[in-house]
C-alpha cells in the first residue's frame, strides 16, 4: 500500500512544483507523465484544481470539459465541475 501511495504523490507534487515554478509546456510534461502512473480521474482533478487555483480559468475550465467527456460516470468529476462552475458565477 505504500508503494502505492508513493508512487501516487510524487507525480501530483512534480504538478504542483511545475505549476508554480515552469511554464506551460513544462507542466503539461509533468501531466502526461502522472497520468501514465496514477488514476487519470485523479491527475485530471488535480490539473483543474491548479489551474483554477492559479487564476488560469480558461484552461480549467478546458479541463473540467475533458473530464466530463471523459469520465462522465464519475459522480466526482460532475461534482467538482459543478463547484467549479458555481465559483465561477459567485467570483470567489
Amino acid at each position: 500500500m505504500y508503494a502505492f501511495y508513493s508512487l501516487f504523490q510524487l507525480p501530483l507534487e512534480d504538478i504542483d512544483l511545475e505549476a508554480e515554478h515552469s511554464g506551460l509546456i513544462a507542466l503539461l510534461q509533468v501531466f502526461e507523465r502522472a497520468l501514465k502512473y496514477n488514476e487519470p480521474e485523479k491527475v485530471y482533478l488535480e490539473m483543474a484544481k491548479i489551474y483554477e487555483n492559479s487564476e488560469k480559468q480558461e484552461l480549467a475550465s478546458k479541463t473540467f470539459e475533458t473530464m466530463a467527456r471523459r469520465f462522465h460516470t464519475s459522480p466526482a468529476v460532475w461534482t467538482a465541475y459543478a463547484a467549479f462552475k458555481f465559483r465561477q458565477v459567485c467570483d470567489w
